[in-house]
């Protein structure tokens, strides 16, 4: 579709690609006793036009079958789908709903932290191929994609270099993401640990609210501007004597909606911070 190409390389029309895909469904799909499997394609973004990333979408989904593209591959890619369409390509795909739970994407090296947010809510599936990747296209952001939720996978593109050698390309991801990003078996213990900082953080806030009655009692003069602390400070209190059982009373009535807070979400503290003292 991509009107740089040669007429060889590429179908004249959106309608004549999706045509031969059907005929190739149609005519092998759950054929050798199920053992085959048809999937729609988009060779790229920045060879598809909106007419056939549409319709592959619409024909993929009636037929309850996959899309397999390569996404995020290369630069060119990127600046050919801004030109074109104004869109980065997974916005490209997303906006004629070819990203979804259904698509598996190649290589996803061009992307930013705004298209992986994208493509883990659409549930898409990533396939790193480090070999083919990483001599001219880029370094996956595995941490960022595992922190998103992708499910990620890996590839070999073509069996010229990786000779089809999935250890091969798992070793390989392994020690150009340690080198990148650090040895990842830091990762369990920070991670986790943010769960329970952010906790603390609020009961702490919270906590800082309750106690503003000092605040009240000390600087404000006109007892209208008084927070519920400081009215309760000034229901026990009078010029002559303090009634300090009727202020604990109330204090504990009003403590109750913290402490029921505390203890819904003291669980996550303590699960945060047992994951975080867990390496591997």
């Amino acid at each position: 579709m991509d009107p740089e190409l040669p007429a060889c390389m590429c179908d004249a029309t959106a309608e004549a690609s999706i045509a031969a895909m059907e005929k190739l469904y149609s005519d092998y799909h759950g054929a050798a006793d199920g053992r085959i499997h048809i999937w729609f394609s988009l060779s790229s973004p920045m060879s598809s036009s909106p007419q056939l990333v549409e319709g592959v979408a619409l024909a993929a989904k009636k037929r309850g079958t996959g899309i397999h593209i390569h996404l995020g591959e290369h630069p060119a890619e990127v600046q050919t789908c801004l030109a074109r369409w104004g869109l980065r390509p997974p916005s490209f795909l997303d906006k004629y709903g070819a990203l979804g739970s259904n698509v598996i994407a190649a290589h996803c090296i061009q992307i930013t932290d705004f298209d992986i947010r994208l493509m883990a809510e659409r549930g898409i599936h990533v396939i790193h191929c480090p070999t083919a990747n990483l001599p001219t296209q880029g370094i996956p952001k595995l941490l960022a994609e595992r922190a998103a939720g992708l499910n990620i996978a890996l590839g070999n593109d073509g069996a010229t270099t990786a000779r089809q050698d999935m250890f091969a390309q798992a070793q390989l991801l392994k020690y150009v993401t340690q080198a990148v990003y650090g040895t990842p078996v830091f990762e369990p213990i920070v991670l986790p640990l943010a769960k329970p900082a952010i906790v603390v953080t609020c009961v702490m806030v919270l906590i800082t609210v309750w106690n503003e009655y000092l605040f009240a009692t000390t600087f404000l003069l006109d007892s209208t501007s008084y927070s519920l602390a400081g009215g309760l400070y000034q229901l026990q209190s009078n010029d002559y004597s303090r009634s300090w059982p009727l202020f604990s009373a109330a204090a504990v009535l009003v403590s109750l909606p913290i402490l029921a807070v505390f203890f819904k979400i003291q669980k996550y503290m303590v699960s945060g911070l047992t994951a975080g003292g867990v390496k591997g």
